[in-house]
């Protein structure tokens, strides 16, 4: 949970434009922040689209009784990772030279996202179904941590001045500001998912695989062999 409430980040919004602060964001103050607001909305979305640590998931999901594997009402994007079971459908045959092809629908509804299966064009899966898919969960400014808030309010006071003022000079201290905010929102995004440039690159795992049960160096080394026989 991040340290800055959504009251702090319009009034950083404003303060950068120039303008008066708020008290409160029911217009009691005598001030309409509704554009400030939708603004920083759009930002948070745009943010959360990316799929920070806090509101990404891998989960397994199953057909309901009607047939349909629902997913999250939350759902902003989502990405199939693995679908087994499809053998069993019987309407596999229609598609066994072909494969599936399953997609999300229903994002943008009030009602619950469902998978839909365009290569059969149906919504049914067989109960034997089982799909894994990697979520990205709508998430709200409050529950964001406190870097990444900084960077969202950052993008959002850009885009807010630019609308409201239209100063050059102001922006250019604003893309400056959001820059290093969204360096820093990174690093700890990174650090949440336990991420490196070494042991997360293709071309590092690639050098130290274990061949033959040892490691890169002794691989260098002794590449017949670790001169002890072996």
């Amino acid at each position: 949970m991040g340290a800055i409430s959504r009251l702090n980040a319009i009034n950083e919004m404003l303060i950068q434009s120039g303008e008066a602060l708020v008290s409160d964001l029911d217009e009691q103050s005598g001030v309409d922040t509704s554009i400030a607001s939708y603004i920083l909305d759009q930002k948070i979305t745009e943010f959360a689209m990316r799929g920070i640590a806090q509101n990404m998931a891998t989960r397994k999901f199953k057909a309901d009784g009607d047939g349909k594997i629902y997913l999250p009402v939350d759902l902003l994007s989502s990405r199939i990772l693995d679908i087994i079971g499809m053998d069993g459908s019987p309407v596999n045959d229609v598609v066994e030279n072909v494969g599936h092809n399953v997609v999300v629908r229903g994002i943008s509804g009030t009602s619950a996202p469902y998978l839909y299966d365009l290569s059969t064009g149906t919504d049914w899966f067989d109960e034997a179904v089982i799909v894994t898919i990697q979520i990205v969960f709508d998430i709200e400014f409050e529950d964001m941590d406190t870097s990444i808030q900084k960077a969202v309010i950052y993008q959002a006071a850009r885009t807010y001045q630019m609308l409201s003022q239209g100063d050059p000079a102001a922006d250019q201290y604003l893309s400056q500001m959001e820059a290093y905010y969204e360096g820093k929102a990174k690093g700890w995004d990174n650090t949440a998912k336990d991420r490196n440039v070494l042991n997360s690159s293709p071309a590092y795992r690639a050098i130290t695989r274990n061949r033959l049960g040892r490691t890169f160096p002794e691989q260098g080394r002794y590449p017949r062999g670790n001169g002890y026989g072996s």
